[in-house]
Order: C-alpha cells, then structure tokens, then sequence
C-alpha cells in the first residue's frame, strides 16, 4: 500500500511540474506573439503619424491607429502577466519560492526592485527595451 501512494505522490508532482512547464512554454509563445504584434502595431502606428503630419491622412484614421496601439500595449502587458504567472507557477511545482523571503515594510517600488533581482537571479529576466515607463496615453500631436 505504501509503494502504490509512494508512486501516486511520484506521478502528481511529475505532472505538476510538466503542466508547469508546458504552461510557460505556453505562456512564452503568447508573449512572443504579443511582442511581434505590439512592434508591428507600432511601426503602422509611427506611418501614419509621419502621414497626418503631411495631411495625407485624416485624424480619425489616426486616431484609431492609436487606439489600436493601445491595445497591442494592453495585449502585451496582459502576456507579460501570464508569462510570469507560468513561471511562478513552474517554480512552485518544483518547490521553488517565487517571491524573496524578506518582504516586510517595503514599498511598492522596492517590493517591485526585489522581485525583479530575485526572478533575475533564478534565469528570468526582461530587457530594459521591454520595462516600458512611458504613459499608454499621450498627446496626438505635439
């Protein structure tokens, strides 16, 4: 009886880590995709600013452009949210903490920092092209 529960523990956690795994190979594809998209977006987007500015084009036209960059920005950060949902996910199926130990009264902005150089040191990381600062909204025209 031992052996059989023995096994059955041995198979939940074999298939807790590969559902893990297969969730951010998942994750990391939809956020590749998401990236592409969002880079595409932005390239349409800065064309048909450079033909407002000639007046070739109409302002709703960019207006909608730039609601659709809004979107692949929304898309985007949602990806990014699901990416490291995954991986979270992934390093508690594999008895990994996801979060430092030493959290207590730090601010947002540190707690933020912290995590950041926790996940950096475990092999995730982000480059400083994909930690955008800048507002979703802007001016039309400057």
């Amino acid at each position: 009886m031992l052996d059989v529960q023995s096994l059955a523990l041995s198979l939940s956690v074999l298939t807790e880590v590969h559902v893990g795994a297969t969730q951010f190979v998942l994750a990391k594809q939809e956020y590749q995709d998401a990236k592409n998209y969002h880079q595409t977006q932005a390239a349409i987007l800065e064309q048909t600013r450079n033909l407002w500015m000639t007046q070739r084009t109409n302002d709703l036209t960019l207006i909608r452009e730039r609601a659709n960059d809004v979107a692949a920005d929304v898309r985007l950060d949602t990806a990014r949210a699901g990416l490291e949902t995954a991986y979270a996910t992934l390093m508690a199926s594999v008895g990994e903490e996801a979060v430092p130990a030493s959290m207590d009264g730090q601010s947002v902005a540190e707690l933020a920092e912290s995590i950041r150089d926790y996940w950096e040191s475990g092999g995730f990381t982000m480059s400083r092209v994909e930690r955008r600062t800048e507002p979703h909204a802007t001016p039309v025209a400057h």
